[in-house]
């Protein structure tokens, strides 16, 4: 008889490891969690790491200005611009 319970009780806690964790009694669910901060991904990533504009040089910046004369010197006539 004991041979017997001995038998039943090591097949019952085989049989408990391959049961779902909401089937089981008395065991709490444990949540994975290990990423403590969330990684930026992709476009965010790169608006995150841009360099920043901190010399006034950098912040008061004017646009470039292209001389036309100068880029249509050697233009085919495709490209000449008529005002």
């Amino acid at each position: 008889m004991k041979f017997f319970t001995a038998v039943v009780a090591a097949m019952l806690s085989v049989a408990v490891a391959f049961t779902p964790a909401a089937v089981r009694p008395n065991t709490r669910v444990n949540t994975i969690c290990m990423a403590k901060h969330v990684q930026h991904k992709a476009a965010k990533n790169k608006e995150v790491n841009r360099p920043r504009k901190h010399r006034p040089s950098d912040i008061n910046r004017k646009p470039v200005t292209y001389e036309l004369t100068e880029l249509l010197k050697n233009a085919p006539p495709e490209y000449v611009v008529d005002n």
